[in-house]
């Protein structure tokens, strides 16, 4: 064999190692890189089903929340009504004609107070009418 094929071929064969070892290296590369893209995407997946679940619960509560305002308002309005004072009142009367004496009405009763709020000044007005 001549030198110069001995040379020709000692470089094509460091230039087909050089291309194996230069494919394996891109090869290795690809397949670290695209992994890695596969586990940052699985990981994305992940936050997003995490934060749609996020967000139905967040819908579900806001739900919630306006129905429990609801609520509060109809029990504010039960309260208020129950702050004023409310008066009940039992009233009876008597026709007393004694034997010997002089005829009489006897009016008597109560009156409670079954609100939230002091009842001040109240007054009660009886009128009897003879006939």
């Amino acid at each position: 064999m001549s030198g110069e094929k001995v040379e020709n071929r000692n470089i094509a064969i460091g230039i087909g190692i050089a291309s194996i070892i230069f494919i394996d290296g891109l090869a290795t590369y690809w397949a670290y890189y695209v992994g890695q893209d596969a586990s940052a995407l699985n990981a994305l997946n992940d936050q997003k089903n995490a934060l749609t679940s996020y967000k139905s619960k967040l819908t579900w509560l806001a739900g919630n929340i306006t129905q429990l305002q609801s609520q509060i308002d109809s029990l504010q309005s039960d309260c208020s009504t129950l702050k004023a004072p409310k008066l009940i009142g039992v009233l009876s009367a008597e026709n007393s004609r004694p034997a010997y004496d002089k005829p009489y009405l006897h009016v008597f009763g109560n009156i409670v107070n079954v609100g939230m709020d002091r009842a001040s000044d109240s007054l009660l007005y009886v009128e009897a009418f003879q006939g």
